[in-house]
């Protein structure tokens, strides 16, 4: 989840809850949570790892019922939206999109923005890949390694 305020692990978790309370998800208690360094100086990246099986696919589910607003879930007193999962900021997913535009000269043949994301094809018959970040284009990018 990126979005949430976090000052210690302590209030990330009861972020979380008052996520999970939203979203109306049955694993509240049985998830972990750690914090880690955003891209910007105040940004912070929550990685949710529940412990039952289908949990995350439960809320991922869930998730689709809108933007997610840290007052609508009840969070401080700020505007800002929550993003869950492969959720991307609209700057990220433009700033992907345009990396992505790059693989013509690497190959590929189509590249797409579809519902905010992107996406390429090798092939015109091939199926799409969903380009989730900026490591995987580079990737792609790189020659491929000759076979032994």
């Amino acid at each position: 989840m990126i979005g949430l305020p976090a000052e210690d692990s302590s209030e990330v978790r009861n972020n979380v809850l008052c996520v999970l309370k939203k979203l109306e998800n049955q694993a509240e208690r049985d998830f972990e949570c750690r914090i880690l360094p955003g891209r910007n100086k105040n940004d912070f990246v929550n990685l949710i790892k529940f412990k039952k099986e289908g949990s995350s696919k439960e809320l991922l589910k869930k998730k689709k019922i809108g933007i997610l607003e840290l007052l609508d879930c009840g969070i401080g007193n700020r505007k800002g939206s929550i993003y869950i999962n492969e959720d991307i900021s609209t700057d990220t997913k433009k700033k992907l999109f345009q990396k992505a535009r790059k693989l013509h000269k690497h190959g590929f043949r189509l590249i797409l923005c579809r519902d905010g994301q992107s996406l390429v094809r090798k092939s015109d018959f091939s199926n799409a890949i969903k380009m989730k970040c900026e490591s995987q284009i580079i990737e792609m990018m790189a020659p491929a390694k000759p076979q032994e």
